[in-house]
């Protein structure tokens, strides 16, 4: 019941958007919402809580538009947003109508008609540094060094060190030309580091551990070759040389997915001299 007129509410407040500035900006400040909201989880869940357990706190604010800004995860919003329209239901306890419903809603009523404003909503706030830096300090029981985003870099290969030790002994005798291809033998690597609990996962978070795993490993690899990591927020990790570049994550990912040739992987790293080097 108290949900029920929670959404009331809503529908309510959505009005008065609608009477005062009219349907198109509470429509599009909806979609950007919706998009935001699963983009913000992702973007602490992947790029700063990383960062925050190595001590160090880049800018939240200038991280997050540069996440939101990259092509792909603009893509991946865009569907988000796009399925939400074309699918989202309902709960008794949703606290919020769908989003189809709500712009729905707003296409039915008559409001002003004003030029849009496209500059991010943020700018009504003085400082926003000052007050994401507070409120990040406060959520965090230890001591946040500031770097800059660029400055990433060396504490992603630390992370990855650290990865790389957990798994170490997924990794003894393999090299990227002998990485297992079928969810069997993953199962079996991650059995040698998780135990039996590798037995009671599906199939995608095998394929992500082993991503994670030997993805850390070859870009260890390619650091020691002289290869240098470009970090940036909401982009997969490159590692760059002169002209070639890597993304091993990526490309690991969408090798185990059958999305890359069997051979991709050798005549990636087999001209770098890397693809008979030991992973452990």
């Amino acid at each position: 019941m108290s949900q029920a007129v929670s959404r009331a509410q809503e529908y309510s407040a959505d009005g008065v958007a609608v009477r005062t500035e009219g349907a198109p900006a509470l429509i599009n400040g909806l979609k950007k919402t919706h998009a935001a909201a699963l983009a913000h989880r992702l973007y602490l869940q992947n790029e700063v809580e990383p960062m925050l357990e190595r001590g160090v706190l880049p800018p939240i604010g200038e991280g997050f538009s540069r996440f939101l800004g990259n092509d792909e995860m603009g893509k991946l919003l865009d569907g988000v947003v796009a399925a939400e329209l074309a699918e989202g239901t309902q709960d008794p306890y949703d606290s919020h109508p769908p989003l189809r419903d709500r712009i729905a809603a707003a296409e039915r009523l008559t409001g002003a008609r004003r030029t849009p404003d496209d500059r991010p909503a943020i700018e009504l706030v003085i400082e926003p540094e000052q007050y994401e830096t507070e409120l990040v300090r406060t959520m965090v029981d230890r001591p946040l060094a500031a770097v800059s985003w660029r400055d990433t870099a060396r504490h992603w290969e630390a992370t990855w060190r650290d990865q790389h030790a957990k798994a170490r002994a997924a990794l003894v005798g393999l090299t990227i030309a002998t990485l297992p291809r079928g969810l069997r033998e993953l199962r079996a690597l991650a059995r040698r580091v998780h135990g039996e609990a590798a037995d009671h996962v599906d199939d995608d978070d095998i394929r992500g551990w082993a991503v994670g795993a030997v993805g850390a490993a070859v870009a260890l690899l390619l650091g020691v070759a002289g290869f240098e990591l470009v970090a940036t927020p909401g982009a997969p990790h490159k590692l760059v040389a002169g002209d070639v570049a890597i993304e091993p994550f990526r490309e690991l990912s969408a090798w185990w997915r059958g999305e890359t040739a069997a051979d991709a992987l050798v005549e990636r790293f087999a001209p770098l001299g890397l693809a008979d080097q030991p992973l452990a």
